[in-house]
């Protein structure tokens, strides 16, 4: 078995699965390209099962994520003018809320912003609290519309 080999078949902690993730989302997002788990496949020899279906998903959703994300920035805000990285750990908590608990997701998602900027400066702090917001809002949208399609669903289910 090559090293290579070895090294995918080993159990990787979910926060670092979840940086690699965020680390290929990022590449995407800069060159300004589509997500595509073949090309991350060819180009990122780390990538394991788990991690190549979530890119799948997240691909196959990336619109709807997207607008989610835009849709629950405040006016000052544009998705387009947000720091790769921010849009990067966005995309991918704002997927692991659809299957993860939000106390988690928002956690991590924090964490790992912890990671990428220097934490004793005043626009980090700034960054945390925006990805918390937005995350925070992103989560209750999607309550919202969990609500509305189970009354559309059932829509006895209040009388």
């Amino acid at each position: 078995m090559s090293e290579t080999t070895k090294n995918k078949n080993q159990q990787k902690s979910m926060r670092q699965s979840r940086i690699e993730i965020i680390q290929i989302l990022y590449k995407f997002i800069v060159l300004e390209r589509e997500i595509d788990p073949a090309i991350a496949f060819e180009e990122f020899d780390f990538l394991n099962r788990f991690q190549l279906e979530k890119l799948d998903k997240i691909a196959n959703n990336y619109e709807f994520i997207k607008k989610l994300i835009k849709i629950n920035l405040s006016a000052d805000w544009s998705f387009e003018r947000l720091n790769p990285i921010i849009k990067a750990i966005l995309i991918n908590a704002t997927y692991e809320l659809f299957v993860l608990d939000k106390a988690i997701v928002i956690n991590e998602a924090l964490e790992i912003g912890k990671m990428f900027f220097d934490i004793e400066d005043f626009q980090t702090k700034k960054n945390l609290k925006f990805i918390n917001a937005c995350l925070q809002s992103v989560f209750n949208a999607l309550v919202i519309l969990e609500k509305r399609n189970r009354k559309l669903e059932n829509p006895n289910e209040d009388k």
